[in-house]
């Protein structure tokens, strides 16, 4: 699907900002009740592993407390991608008015739309965008490292990736929505057959004759 959009495309740091995550220059306390959230890179794993999904819900994620400044904190519809290893799928945190503030670990680079062009590019877009077998090759192709693959944001913000219409990304996504919800229900019907399966071949193990 890409394929066809290539004709138009631009550096991703023409079109939005990209900055590493937050330092912490000390081991990250998790707490109860804490005054924000914290991002790292097991809980977008463990997100992932759970319910195959690049979204982020802020009230799901732990607490800590914490005692740096505001601009720290990680607006609504940001994406957040894992500067280091292997695993480098994007995620957005989504909308969520009565959670607390979110802080990013240095384990992503943080891209956020830029203001002047938000009615151009769909956030939703670009996470899908950035998870794409062909810009995934990309970031692969702009990472360093041997054994650890590690992701500049001079680098990222390079990488070349295709701008459509809001109309045809609006498209691109909801027929990508509808291809996951078709997996997913295909996912459920193997199972139960599964289960079914297991049942009666169990049960024939049981019999005598």
């Amino acid at each position: 699907m890409t394929n066809q959009l290539i004709s138009n495309t631009v550096p991703l740091g023409n079109i939005a900002d990209v900055r590493m995550g937050f330092t912490f220059r000390e081991r990250v306390d998790e707490v109860k009740n804490g005054n924000a959230h914290i991002v790292q890179l097991k809980d977008t794993r463990r997100i992932w592993d759970e319910t195959q999904s690049v979204a982020i819900t802020p009230s799901d994620l732990p607490q800590i407390n914490w005692q740096g400044k505001p601009k720290a904190f990680v607006e609504a519809d940001s994406i957040v991608l894992p500067s280091k290893g292997s695993f480098l799928k994007a995620f957005k945190i989504e909308p969520n008015d009565k959670s607390l503030p979110v802080v990013v670990s240095s384990q992503f680079l943080v891209i956020t739309v830029k203001e002047r062009h938000k009615n151009k590019v769909s956030a939703d877009f670009l996470c899908w965008l950035l998870n794409e077998a062909n810009t995934q090759r990309l970031l692969v192709g702009e990472s360093q490292g041997t054994n650890i693959m590690l992701l500049k944001t001079s680098a990222v913000k390079q990488v070349q990736i295709p701008l459509p219409t809001l109309k045809k990304q609006n498209q691109i996504l909801k027929l990508n929505s509808m291809w996951k919800r078709e997996q997913q229900l295909t996912h459920a019907l193997l199972a139960n057959r599964e289960a079914m399966i297991t049942g009666v071949l169990q049960q024939l193990l049981k019999e005598t004759n």
